[in-house]
């Protein structure tokens, strides 16, 4: 028995270094994992428990996240940001736009997380239906994400760089130098030896693809690709340190590889794949702001930037141009959409601004030709061929403008002003039939607008429906109490239909508001001996 217990004694000590060893070499295994894991918790939590404080939901992440997938996977995507119709391009619209869209979609109301997965089943879909097309569109986003272009998203790093920050601009080193350096450098800077060292530095290095696949998987931008710049700086120093030892060490065919391989993935980094850096963008956007403030000289000077870089100058100039339009000042904007239609002839939307800016002018008749084109386009959505009938009309050819009033395509998508311009012309042109629905639709559009509600009930009264124009002529009256020309209008309508004393006093009323209005005293006049 005793023997028996000694032997049972030796037995467990002689098997207690190999436990121990097994149990060290497991904690040793775990700890790492237990980190990673408490520090995705410690990063994650805050938010976790933000987003179930604000809206009630357990979301881990930004709802946000579902609506970027969705933006960098569909049919319309281009791999970089793109609008969503919509959804408004703000971090505040997208949080009502979100839950507003997929709500219509679903027929219900939704919350944050299930509008965000509404949008990433339809990525999903996507991909599904789609996979040659997913796939080549990550394919081209993979580039994007390894390319020497900083794609800008809400700001251009390129144009504060170039033309705003002497600072920014000392500090030249970017993607164009760090990616091939630091893509050589993984190789290039190795540890020769088996072991820690080498494991540490491999799964340091593969945080470069794992991080671009990520990003790939949505959309791609500048400052969504910044960790990897940072990553390319810790390896970028293998590869100038390995050249620098094999030129010490005179070893020429190894310094050619190494140099051949920085080459390489120069010519990759630098591959021509239609990014934009934005600086063109930001210095047409200069431009407008320049001329916004009244600040003419430095907007010519922001526009020449940008047409030198831009890859659509005649674009640049039209946005410049439209700038000078707004200010009231067709005299410089016409130069200017001369100057993008010599650059793109067939522009339609430069053609209509520059008939729209000849006929500011008082030049309908050198406006007709680009109005023509810009109509048969179907640019504008409809202003192209109520600004051609205008032309039309000011050039001594009334019959052509009506015809092309009551012809006028996509009119109906007119905003209220335009509605009401055409209608109008119409009136001005003796055709209240045509004016009708265009002031029709200018009501319904702004029903608060005195000038539409006026114009329409006199659409009416022409075409003798008295009755129908007198209730929006009294609320016109009403929207606007300084309007004299809405109370002789009431004024007529009342004596046509034998109301004498409203008349009496709605054209009394007009006098008070213009004591030299001759029509309204007429009127008086006419009453008076009834």
């Amino acid at each position: 028995m005793q023997n028996a217990k000694c032997k049972m004694q030796d037995a467990a000590r002689g098997a207690a270094p190999g436990s121990l060893v097994r149990r060290s070499q497991a904690v040793r295994v775990a700890l790492p994992a237990a980190a990673l894991v408490a520090g995705i918790v410690l990063v994650l939590a805050p938010v976790a428990l933000r987003n179930y404080a604000v809206a009630g939901q357990l979301a881990i992440v930004s709802s946000h996240g579902d609506l970027n997938f969705y933006i960098g996977n569909h049919a319309e995507a281009n791999g970089t940001y793109k609008n969503i119709p919509g959804i408004t391009p703000s971090v505040a619209g997208q949080i009502t736009d979100m839950r507003r869209a997929a709500g219509q979609a679903l027929g219900r109301d939704v919350t944050d997380v299930e509008a965000s997965e509404w949008f990433y089943s339809r990525a999903r879909s996507w991909i599904r239906e789609q996979p040659g097309a997913a796939a080549a569109l990550f394919a081209k986003k993979i580039a994007f994400v390894f390319n020497a272009t900083d794609i800008p998203l809400n700001e251009s790093y390129a144009y504060y760089a170039t033309d705003e920050s002497r600072v920014l601009r000392l500090m030249f080193p970017g993607a164009w130098l760090l990616l091939p350096l630091g893509l050589a450098g993984i190789w290039l800077g190795r540890p020769r030896e088996q072991g820690r060292p080498a494991a540490a530095w491999w799964s340091l290095a593969l945080f470069v693809p794992v991080y671009g696949v990520s990003v790939a998987a949505f959309f791609v931008t500048g400052r969504y690709r910044l960790p990897l710049l940072v990553a390319a700086c810790v390896f970028a120093p293998g590869a100038i340190l390995a050249a620098w030892d094999r030129w010490r060490a005179r070893a020429g065919r190894p310094l050619a590889a190494a140099a051949a391989l920085v080459a390489v993935f120069a010519v990759l980094v630098h591959l021509d794949v239609g990014l934009d850096n934005g600086l063109g963008d930001w210095r047409a956007e200069m431009a407008v702001q320049h001329i916004e403030a009244g600040q003419d000289a430095e907007a010519a000077a922001a526009l020449e930037g940008a047409v030198a870089v831009h890859r659509t100058p005649a674009l640049v100039l039209f946005r410049t141009g439209q700038a000078y339009m707004r200010r009231g000042e067709a005299g410089k904007a016409l130069p200017i959409f001369e100057r993008a239609l010599g650059i793109e002839p067939s522009r339609p939307e430069v053609r209509l601004a520059a008939g729209e800016a000849l006929l500011a002018l008082g030049r309908p008749g050198e406006a007709i030709p680009h109005l023509q084109a810009a109509a048969a386009a179907g640019v504008g959505e409809g202003s192209a061929g109520i600004s051609l009938a205008r032309a039309l009309a000011e050039s001594g050819r009334p019959g052509d403008a009506l015809r092309m009033l009551s012809a006028a395509p996509a009119a109906e998508r007119l905003a209220a002003p335009a509605q009401l311009a055409a209608g109008r012309l119409a009136l001005d042109l003796g055709d209240p039939r045509i004016a009708e629905p265009f002031l029709g639709r200018a009501v319904a559009l702004a029903g608060d607008n005195a000038s539409a509600r006026e114009a329409f009930a006199l659409s009416l009264a022409m075409q003798g429906r008295r009755g129908e124009a007198i209730p929006h002529m009294e609320a016109a009256c009403r929207l606007d109490p300084s309007s004299a020309s809405a109370r002789l209008n009431l004024a007529v309508l009342y004596a046509e239909t034998g109301r004498p004393a409203d008349a009496r006093t709605m054209a009394t009323e007009a006098l008070r508001l213009r004591p030299d209005y001759q029509q309204a005293r007429r009127l008086l006049d006419a009453l008076g001996r009834q």
